[in-house]
């Protein structure tokens, strides 16, 4: 209740310091108004305003889906890349790790590289980016798989670690050119 009169009070001030206000400026004959319309001009600033209106709400639109389309694509590529991420962080702190882990991981990749992929095409974005983000982490898996030693399906790349690390920073300046790249579409 309080708050409805604090409100209904400060509506009648305001009025009424409005009304005051445009009693004084009235009284000044500098703004005085012509009555006459001019037809022509009213027509044309009618369209004009239409025109306006059009341009404002086809910008908004624009606006809105590549703002959805920015969300969506940032999502899925910031997942992707947390999950390489995680199996990165397991290759530089070990010096082995079994072939299943390997292939789960490429998997997961490219489980997620190839819809985020197929969405950048469809919408006829430049996937030069994702594309190279698919061909290094090939580059990591060839290089884990054929350049190190293999013995009981456990991989020891402890020879070719720099290597390996590496491509994984080439990897993640890959993702980041994605994310770059992701920002010219707003």
């Amino acid at each position: 209740m309080k708050k409805g009169r604090i409100n209904f009070w400060v509506v009648c001030i305001s009025f009424f310091a409005g009304a005051l206000i445009s009693y004084l400026f009235m009284q000044f004959e500098f703004l005085e108004v012509d009555p006459t319309v001019n037809v022509t001009e009213s027509i044309l600033s009618i369209i004009t305003l239409i025109i306006g209106l059009y341009i404002a709400v086809a910008l908004k639109k624009r606006q809105d889906k590549n703002q959805n389309l920015y969300n969506h694509l940032q999502s899925k590529l910031n997942l992707c890349w947390e999950s390489f991420l995680s199996f990165s962080n397991q290759i530089e702190i070990l010096d082995q790790i079994p072939i299943t882990e390997i292939n789960k991981q490429m998997k997961i990749a490219d489980q997620k590289i190839s819809p985020l992929k197929k969405i950048f095409l469809s919408f006829e974005l430049d996937a030069k980016y994702v594309n190279d983000i698919e061909a290094n982490i090939d580059n990591l898996e060839h290089q884990l798989i054929n350049k190190s030693k293999i013995s009981n399906n456990v991989v020891d790349y402890s020879i070719i670690k720099g290597s390996i690390i590496s491509s994984i920073d080439k990897i993640n300046e890959s993702f980041a050119n994605a994310f770059k790249n992701l920002n010219d579409i707003i």
